[in-house]
């Protein structure tokens, strides 16, 4: 150590010590006090660091760490006094001392260029003003959220009422959290009450019918990505009794982020079921005939057609079969016309058993039917009116007081020959065929030439 202190040190000088004659007790006041001042100077730029590190919302965080240095700069500086009264070593706490004046010079400018910044900085009354403000703002928003709060919920009642009023179920889709809300009435109408909507594990889709899920995923994410404006879909939903009910739902996108991307959605349910069913029944009563459940003239022309065109597009073979009661009117006027219906039923269900489901069964007239065999050429025509003809003169129609009937069917057969024919030109050789069919035996089948 004295050999390094020799080093950075000049022969030429005396220590301090000499200045003091070596007297002890000024000696060791001078040591205490600079020790005691080097330490406090340590100790100074660790307390700032803590505090820039408790608080990182500091903004001047360069001054800080340039005054820590000027602070350790100046504890330097005593470490050479003490060291310079045994050694004489100026040069080096000249240089200490050197260094201390340019760190001491930079943080004076700083400070200075930060000077109108901190004159901006509230004074404690001023603090207290602000504070006084923000009270008597907070209880003036207080008041206005209250009154605003009572609004609100009058308004909810009101809403509330009018729903329950239109018995119309309310729902409220928060897309962020994935959390919807119901009200009573749209539980009622499933079935439930709240509570157990609430509780259970089942989402919106499990209540919807399998068969109309997809559709009603695709209307909702259709609004929801933008491309529609509101959702508005008819569809089947399932009762808690395992019944179906029929809503109406109408919903659109009430909330949207920052970015422009939907966060709520809201919308209503109607149940719109009684009206569904009487539309299904006409519906029915337009298509289909009310006896025999068999489609209509009207209705069996149209899907005929259809099934016609697809046919010729595809190139695929298609077959009529025309088909009447053999002496429906020697029935009719020995048994009643009530054993007559029956005859009528129980032909189409033989049918209908008979017969593949793509195939089209319609009554044209009185006793007379007419079915459509897609994708189906003569030959196999041919097979299945004979199936269908020994199907209904084996059957027995048990009549009352135990007695019983047999019918027979006469059928006529015409297939798709050319893909220039029309519906009218096959209905037309199915229909000669039969009169074939019934001039020459009935209970025969007969196909166009």
């Amino acid at each position: 150590m004295e050999s390094l202190f020799q080093s950075i040190g000049s022969r030429s000088f005396i220590p301090h010590g000499y200045c003091f004659s070596w007297n002890p007790a000024l000696l060791w006041t001078f040591v205490s006090s600079d020790a005691i001042i080097s330490v406090s100077y340590f100790s100074i730029p660790f307390a700032l660091l803590y505090f820039s590190f408790k608080r990182p919302d500091i903004q001047q965080r360069k001054f800080i760490a340039l005054f820590g240095l000027f602070i350790v700069s100046c504890g330097i500086t005593h470490i050479f006094e003490i060291l310079t009264i045994w050694s004489p070593i100026y040069w080096a706490n000249a240089l200490s001392k050197s260094i201390t004046a340019l760190v001491s010079l930079i943080t004076a400018v700083m400070l200075w260029r930060i000077m109108p910044a901190a004159l901006n900085v509230p004074s404690p009354q001023q603090l207290e003003n602000a504070n006084r403000q923000l009270e008597e703002s907070k209880e003036l928003l207080e008041l206005r959220v209250e009154e605003r709060t009572v609004a609100l919920s009058n308004s909810e009642e009101q809403l509330r009422l009018v729903l329950e009023g239109a018995e119309l179920g309310f729902w409220d889709w928060n897309i962020i959290s994935n959390h919807v809300e119901r009200n009573e009435q749209w539980a009622r109408m499933l079935g439930y009450t709240v509570q157990e909507i609430k509780n259970t594990t089942q989402q919106w889709a499990d209540f919807i019918h399998p068969d109309d899920r997809k559709i009603a995923l695709e209307s909702i994410n259709s609004v929801v990505d933008g491309r529609s404006s509101r959702h508005k879909l008819e569809y089947r939903m399932l009762h808690k009794d395992g019944s179906i009910r029929w809503v109406l739902d109408q919903a659109r996108v009430m909330g949207y982020d920052s970015n422009g991307k939907p966060t709520r959605m809201s919308g209503i349910h109607s149940d719109v079921t009684e009206r569904k069913q009487i539309e299904l029944r006409l519906q029915q009563q337009a298509h289909f005939d009310f006896l025999t459940g068999a489609c209509n003239r009207g209705y069996f022309i149209e899907r005929a057609e259809t099934e016609l065109a697809r046919s010729i597009r595809y190139n695929k073979p298609l077959s009529v079969l025309m088909l009447d009661i053999d002496f429906f009117k020697t029935v009719n006027d020995s048994h009643g016309h009530k054993v007559g219906d029956a005859v009528l039923k129980n032909l189409v269900a033989i049918c209908q058993q008979s017969l593949r489901e793509i195939d089209i069964v319609g009554r044209i007239g009185g006793e007379e039917f007419a079915m459509l065999l897609p994708e189906t050429d003569k030959e196999k025509a041919v097979d299945v009116a004979e199936r269908l003809r020994e199907a209904v003169s084996t059957n027995i129609i048990p009549l009352e007081e135990g007695l019983h009937l047999n019918v027979t069917v006469s059928i006529g057969i015409s297939s798709l020959e050319s893909m220039d024919d029309n519906l009218a030109v096959i209905l037309s050789h199915a229909d000669k065929a039969l009169y074939q069919a019934k001039h020459t035996g009935r209970n025969k089948v007969c196909a166009a030439a």
